[in-house]
């Protein structure tokens, strides 16, 4: 039986991000895919969205991103989740030295599904929130 859209959102998070097997995402994320998550530029193709998966690995220590609730509806699904780590590493999409300060993070992400696979990522998170806990204001050249 093939797995639902909500248990394949659900191993992106927990194997992808959680435990860094980003070999799964090819099964999951189309080769042309492309995400959305202002004010970050936008993310395309499978390898870019590998590495911007390994950058968020990076940046915090002890990642673990919980699926809060999801929401799938013909090619259309909407996931909520919490992201909770220690910010210690630096990241490439939000230039913020690191602050060892733990985060959390809530954010919700929908997806369009096409063969089985999101062809396309729309993200909003509390970034405002996420650069409060580190101790910084958004300054011009934060986001890259």
């Amino acid at each position: 039986m093939p797995e639902t859209i909500k248990e394949l959102i659900a191993k992106v998070y927990t194997e992808a991000y959680n435990k860094g097997n980003l070999d799964l995402l090819d099964s999951i994320i189309a080769t042309d895919y492309v995400r959305y998550q202002p004010p970050i530029p936008d993310i395309k193709g499978l390898q870019a969205y590998k590495n911007y998966v390994a950058d968020a690995r990076n940046a915090y220590s002890d990642l673990e991103f919980k699926i809060e609730a999801t929401i799938a509806e013909g090619n259309i699904s909407v996931a909520r989740y919490t992201l909770h780590g220690r910010h210690t590493g630096s990241s490439p999409s939000i230039h913020a030295q690191p602050t060892g300060n733990r985060v959390v993070m809530p954010g919700c992400i929908v997806s369009q599904w096409e063969g089985g696979k999101i062809t396309v990522d729309w993200v909003y998170n509390d970034f405002l929130g996420l650069l409060q806990q580190f101790g910084v204001y958004p300054l011009p050249g934060m986001f890259a």
